[in-house]
């Protein structure tokens, strides 16, 4: 079994009753036990802040469903830019976008091996494309690999204001740290919390088991809905649904670190925003074909894609570029790695919900990130662990993600 093939078992080992004693241990000691619901960036953030605290002393648990990053931080693009959130978020997002760069750098020998996550500054470009057109000006810039018939094209970012990472590979390393320093990973399907007098005590699990908890973390993206149950003053958590496919060109090394938004329009239909990421490990993502109106399945397992919403982006793609085409009929320039959709947390005002649970002692919540997610995730998770071990945030003002502000 190789490194790589070990670690991924290790993130995604159960962990039994042995954990449960031991975190009990550990309080005895002095370490005030965190159980983190949630296995995806927030919440890998959050885990890896709090190991990585100069006190050092918290036993974290992280409690995840089925996978780490198998959900939406898995599935995301991983898309970083460092002044496109406006607003409260604007601040977070320059924190977090710096945060990002300082990770790579504390981590810069892991990047370079077998755990890499393909961190990397890019330039971000604004490209028109029309299905019906089957030529474009001459005079415009565009990668070369970008051979479709490209309508206009506009600078949005340079290497100095956006980057990207693998979002699972990235969620996936701050866990290995996060463990690394002695937290643990737990499957099993958080079902409820256990409470005394408005005082968390442990998180109750659907095979009945109970984790001891002295503070408990909700970071479960759009299936923090659940948590409104759990404590009456938090808003509900609503969702959408987005598709990508991966794509694998055969000629990896003529793809060059250029992402695209593009102007979408279709040979039927309006106008789209479809996404195209080249990454670091030589494989295209392309993104889109967003449905509002999708249900959020109860099981994270469920999440499937919309018939017919991938084959529009490997179509999208194709026109593109020759390289990225997955249905070629006189030979294949690409293959198909996958076609996936996850769902996107968002809170009543559009905004993250970060901090302490109005009315409950030791709990806190941190969701709502919509499509920023993976960009927002360092700063949300630094910010988070200071105000559980200080009782304030000072790597950035989160005040304005207060969940307090919902309660009427």
């Amino acid at each position: 079994m190789t490194e790589e093939v070990c670690c991924k078992v290790a993130l995604r080992m159960e962990v039994s009753g042995e954990r449960h004693q031991a975190t009990g241990d550990r309080h005895k000691e002095g370490l005030k036990r965190v159980v983190v619901c949630g296995g995806g960036v927030i919440g890998a953030a959050v885990a890896y802040y709090l190991t990585h605290s100069s006190q050092q002393n918290f036993a974290v648990t992280i409690v995840e469903r089925n996978a780490i990053a198998g959900c939406a931080s898995g599935k995301a693009g991983g898309f970083l830019a460092v002044d496109w959130c406006s607003g409260a978020q604007g601040p977070l997002a320059r924190k977090s976008f710096a945060l990002h760069h300082e990770l790579a750098q504390t981590h810069a020998s892991a990047i370079q091996g077998p755990h890499s996550y393909g961190y990397r500054a890019v330039d971000t470009l604004s490209a028109a494309f029309d299905e019906r057109r089957t030529s474009g000006p001459s005079n415009l810039t565009v990668p070369p690999w970008v051979d479709g018939a490209c309508q206009k094209t506009s600078v949005l970012g340079t290497t100095r204001t956006t980057a990207q990472v693998h979002p699972r590979l990235f969620t996936e390393a701050l866990v290995r740290s996060a463990t690394s320093k002695g937290a643990a990973v737990h499957i099993g399907c958080v079902s409820g919390i256990r409470q005394d007098n408005d005082v968390v005590t442990g998180v109750k699990l659907e095979n009945g088991d109970i984790l001891d908890a002295d503070v408990v973390v909700i970071t479960m993206g759009p299936w923090s809905h659940m948590a409104t149950e759990w404590f009456p003053s938090l808003p509900h958590v609503s969702s959408w649904k987005a598709h990508s496919v991966v794509i694998r060109p055969l000629q990896e090394s003529v793809i060059t670190a250029h992402t695209l938004f593009l102007q979408y329009k279709p040979s039927v239909g309006k106008m789209t925003d479809p996404e195209v990421y080249p990454r670091d490990d030589g494989t295209v993502y392309v993104c889109g074909a967003s449905d509002h109106s999708a249900k959020l399945p109860a099981d994270p397992t469920e999440v499937k894609p919309k018939e017919g919403a991938c084959d529009t982006l490997r179509k999208v793609a194709r026109t593109v570029s020759s390289h990225l085409d997955t249905l070629k009929e006189d030979g294949i320039a690409a293959k198909l790695e996958a076609e996936q959709a996850c769902f996107l947390p968002v809170s009543p005002d559009g905004n993250p919900i970060i901090g302490r649970i109005p009315g409950v002692t030791g709990a806190y919540i941190a969701t709502g990130h919509s499509v920023w997610g993976i960009l927002l995730g360092p700063a949300t998770g630094a910010a988070l662990a200071e105000l559980i071990s200080t009782g304030t945030s000072k790597t950035i003002n989160i005040s304005a993600f207060d969940p307090a502000r919902f309660v009427q």
